[in-house]
């Protein structure tokens, strides 16, 4: 197992990221491509390169869409994804990404919203099945895993999370702190195929809110961390905040009394 943090929004620069990864004695930093700072261009890579001991993984943007059912749209997106991985391992010699399968656009009746991919099932799943085929042979001609992770779970989602299992090189991010608000079936599919899971998101839920530290909530944090330890599994420990993830390596370390680095 290798623990990580997250970006922090709280930060400006990705060095301020690499100086509390360091004090905490954690192992990696899944870079955010939604903050500026993570931007490859705007990135000092000589000086990144320097810390030997921090890798990095890449959490691709929330806006990227694999399942548009405009198949332009679609082509467009994958091919962002692909030029993203290639600065990436190239420059820095990252192996692995996280990317998010969303519920796409919906529009608002008066008694309810209703999804597009949930409306246009086939059309959607098509979209999905041609992106991981494409994603899958570009992860093994580039040697990088790409990793999907449940955010909130519709049907259709749940259909596509499921052709993943045939992919190589595609795989699972079980985000625990997603299934626990969202109802837990992104896990069950997931552990059926626990081979495939190859990223953990760790963050807690007190029953409204996730993302809390792992001392508050409901979080089972010593199972998921068993499970990651047993099955070489990157976790991050995805909180918001610098005191929270201090406080939840605390927790770790003392009142779980776990050692994981």
């Amino acid at each position: 197992m290798k623990l990580g943090m997250p970006t922090l929004v709280e930060f400006d620069s990705l060095e301020e990221n690499i100086e509390l990864c360091e004090k905490l004695s954690l192992n990696f930093i899944e870079l955010n491509m939604d903050l500026p700072y993570c931007f490859p261009e705007r990135i000092n890579w000589e000086k990144i390169n320097q810390y030997k001991n921090i890798e990095l993984t890449v959490h691709l943007s929330e806006t990227l869409e694999i399942g548009d059912i405009n198949e332009e749209v679609r082509k467009q997106h994958v091919e962002l994804i692909k030029q993203q991985i290639l600065i990436f391992k190239y420059k820095a010699n990252v192996k692995k990404y996280n990317l998010h399968l969303n519920k796409g656009v919906y529009f608002t009746l008066p008694d309810k919203k209703l999804y597009i991919y949930e409306k246009y099932e086939s059309d959607y799943l098509n979209s999905i099945e041609k992106s991981f085929k494409e994603l899958s042979e570009f992860a093994v001609e580039q040697s990088v895993s790409i990793c999907f992770e449940n955010v909130q779970t519709t049907p259709s989602i749940l259909k596509a999370f499921k052709k993943i299992v045939k992919y190589p090189n595609l795989y699972y991010t079980l985000d625990v702190g997603h299934n626990m608000k969202n109802g837990g079936e992104a896990e069950k599919l997931f552990m059926e195929n626990s081979s495939k899971i190859k990223h953990m998101h760790i963050h807690n839920f007190d029953g409204k809110t996730d993302h809390t530290e792992l001392g508050i909530g409901k979080l089972d944090v010593k199972k998921y961390l068993d499970f990651c330890k047993d099955n070489n599994i990157y976790a991050v420990i995805e909180v918001k905040r610098e005191q929270e993830l201090e406080n939840s390596i605390y927790y770790i370390n003392h009142n779980l009394k776990y050692k994981v680095v």
